[in-house]
């Protein structure tokens, strides 16, 4: 996705004049005309803050960014270290450690909510989360006793919330959580 949204602001500096081509362009008279880019373009450039040259773009992009923000989203309760009950990952080695270690792509998952799309959630919560991440799980065990697992679990940020009146819950991935439990 970063790869995706840094080759769209390249190409829209590039049209803008604001990287230097490798062989100079002539410009005729049409190309005088306003540039116009199509809104899936916009949306992805006006998220892109961490691309910003200056801080005007970067208040442009939350001016932006606010415009999606619902008069009608409530949080009603943000949970963050929130673990999923289900198990990504487990070993066992009764008396010794274990090593868990391998890469989950985790997706946030929205419940009711009248339909709000994760632009909106992430939007009205600061607009911090990844809709898909790719998370490494790499966690040791300590010595293990007869009968004990090590599981990895995913982490996020559990979200409840009402949007035009209809509730809803979120869950956004952030992390991994390892632990021993009984087996």
């Amino acid at each position: 996705m970063k790869k995706a949204i840094i080759a769209t602001m390249f190409a829209i500096s590039s049209v803008m004049g604001l990287a230097a081509p490798a062989i100079p362009a002539e410009r005729t008279p049409a190309d005088a005309r306003p540039l116009e880019f199509s809104q899936e373009v916009l949306r992805h450039a006006s998220t892109a803050t961490e691309f910003a040259s200056d801080s005007r773009d970067v208040s442009i992009a939350a001016a932006e960014r606010a415009n999606i923000t619902a008069a009608g989203f409530e949080a009603t309760s943000i949970q963050p270290g929130t673990r999923m009950p289900q198990v990504i990952s487990s070993c066992r080695n009764p008396g010794a450690t274990c090593t868990l270690d391998r890469s989950v792509t985790a997706t946030a998952t929205i419940s009711g909510g009248a339909g709000i799309s994760f632009e909106v959630l992430n939007a009205n919560l600061g607009g911090s989360y990844s809709e898909s991440v790719t998370l490494g799980v790499s966690c040791t065990s300590p010595t293990l006793g007869q009968g004990q697992l090590y599981n990895a679990y995913l982490q996020g940020t559990f979200v409840i919330f009402t949007y035009n009146g209809t509730s809803g819950t979120a869950f956004l991935p952030t992390g991994i959580d390892c632990r021993v439990q009984a087996g």
